[in-house]
């Protein structure tokens, strides 16, 4: 029974011939991965289930106004002290590297913990 696809549209996606090189990349097909790594501390708590509740308080607000994942990376048994991962994905750097500056600047204004050590990693793939 013939089929009522163009032949053009049937082509399947093959893959390329062995020893070949893969096409080359245009600026448009970047991807960039934004990690910011935050240190806050909390100098008046003193116990586990405080810090949760502060960490539960930033991770949501962060996560309703900002589009990116944040996880706690470190220090998960020290009760006064948060260290927090937060990522992003684009396609621009200086987009990326503001949005995560845009978090980091948020994240103080809380005032939920006093800021620490912040650090910067950008990849392009």
């Amino acid at each position: 029974m013939p089929s009522s696809v163009p032949s053009a549209a049937r082509r399947e996606r093959r893959a390329p011939a062995r020893g070949s090189e893969p096409p080359a990349r245009s600026a448009r097909d970047v991807v960039v991965v934004g990690v910011l790594q935050v240190i806050l501390y909390l100098p008046e708590n003193h116990s586990l289930k405080g810090k949760r509740s502060v960490l539960r308080a930033i991770k949501a607000r962060v996560a309703n106004k900002f589009n990116v994942s944040v996880a706690e990376c470190d220090d998960h048994d020290n009760w006064q002290r948060i260290t927090l991962g937060i990522a992003q994905i684009g396609n621009d750097r200086d987009h990326v590297d503001r949005c995560l500056r845009e978090v980091s600047e948020f994240v103080a204004g809380l005032g939920l913990a006093e800021p620490g050590r912040e650090s910067y990693e950008f990849t392009n793939y």
